[in-house]
């Protein structure tokens, strides 16, 4: 249907409409965005450890489990 045929209230509703669909494309988009820059970052950490030496994997595990690695607890959350 066209714009200029509608209503005042057909306007209205369509208004309404779009509104809430693009509240819930935000969301979804940023929900999205989150698992997206998440995933880059894994693929990113798994492309690097690929890379190592056993040499500087070992030093890695040894850093790891000596100092261990920090919660989110701590550090707060990704994107907060």
């Amino acid at each position: 249907m066209r714009y200029e045929t509608m209503t005042m209230v057909q306007l209205d509703a369509e208004h309404r409409k779009l509104i809430g669909e693009r509240a819930k494309l935000k969301a979804d988009l940023r929900e999205l965005c989150g698992v997206r820059d998440a995933r880059l970052m894994f693929e990113a950490v798994q492309a690097k450890v690929s890379s190592m030496s056993d040499s500087e994997k070992a030093l890695l595990r040894q850093t790891l489990q000596a100092e261990g690695i920090a919660s989110g607890e701590n550090v707060g959350e990704p994107g907060g």
